[in-house]
């Protein structure tokens, strides 16, 4: 697999926000996105330290729909807000997981601010978004992998990550991805809880009369399960000693190709988050660079004039 050249000015992490016009701003903040919410926090645990963590001081399993909002709105923040607000939001990131620490089940010693544990938790959001863009049938492309990267290695150095945190590019980061997932992600209560469809009974989200979420959250979780455990990776699959089949395989594409197929159809402001929405809406007044979207329809072969823009295989 070839990778595109990188510039040595990419490689200098500066902390920033990504900004209008950036790759993240297209594709971090979609309503699409929390269809990889369960994937993202069942890798994230997987960590060792990450799932101490959460299993040592977290009541996910009662107030996981309260946190995992919390979570949004917090990721929100960083990637649409300029660099004193990020940063700020940053700042307290770092405050809420400095006092986490203790000891686990098998007498490792974990903390909260782990600096491998940090950027893997960091790193997943980056593939995340990869993996979802493959998954709905518009990959991207190497130099928007690239270009998108880099653009998080500049956000994780406004969250404290070292430039040695993460790999410097694409190609050096698919390798640690998978590296990571064969040698280092375990199978924890935390884990199992998370893809048993029975074991997490959250409260219900504010307005939401108990009797009609105690009719609904069964069936979304059944659902939620079945289509993120496909998309996990092999290895980690064989860990878990899950099998999938065809079958389940063909469900999950259907389901993201489904979904890759609705949210093309719909117009741009009912694609985003409200916090992404309103800092795009914001931005519109200024000279950005055309998103993505706008630069592949302008280069699409339905365009009059315009010839096709190519895209690369699967990403990380």
């Amino acid at each position: 697999m070839t990778t595109s050249h990188v510039p040595a000015e990419t490689a200098q992490v500066r902390p920033a926000p990504p900004g209008p016009g950036s790759l993240s701003w297209d594709l971090v903040g979609r309503w699409a996105i929390l269809t990889m919410s369960l994937r993202l926090v069942v890798l994230q645990t997987a960590h060792p330290v990450v799932g101490a963590g959460v299993d040592g001081y977290s009541d996910f399993r009662s107030e996981g729909v309260s946190r995992f909002f919390h979570t949004v709105r917090s990721l929100q923040r960083l990637v649409y807000s300029p660099l004193i607000q990020s940063s700020a939001e940053a700042r307290r990131l770092r405050a809420v997981h400095r006092p986490i620490h203790g000891v686990d089940g098998q007498g490792r010693e974990y903390r909260g601010l782990d600096p491998n544990a940090y950027a893997w938790v960091h790193a997943t959001l980056f593939e995340a978004a990869v993996t979802l863009s493959e998954l709905s049938g518009e990959p991207l492309g190497e130099d928007e992998q690239e270009r998108f990267y880099g653009e998080w290695r500049a956000l994780g150095a406004v969250m404290g990550l070292r430039r040695k945190d993460l790999p410097e590019t694409v190609a050096g980061f698919r390798e640690y991805f998978r590296e990571t997932v064969e040698n280092r992600l375990e199978v924890n209560d935390v884990v199992r809880d998370l893809l048993d469809p029975a074991a997490i009974s959250p409260l219900p989200p504010p307005h939401v009369p108990g009797f009609l979420w105690d009719r609904v959250w069964p069936p979304f979780r059944r659902l939620a399960v079945g289509l993120t455990i496909p998309t996990l990776p092999e290895s980690y699959l064989r860990r878990l000693g899950v099998e999938v089949t065809e079958a389940d395989r063909r469900h999950t594409q259907r389901f993201f190709a489904g979904l890759g197929a609705l949210v093309n159809l719909l117009p741009e402001s009912r694609r985003y988050l409200p916090f992404a929405a309103e800092a795009r809406r914001s931005a519109k007044g200024s000279h950005v660079p055309a998103s993505r979207r706008a630069v592949r329809e302008r280069f699409s072969p339905h365009h009059d004039g315009a010839g096709s823009c190519p895209h690369a295989g699967p990403g990380a």
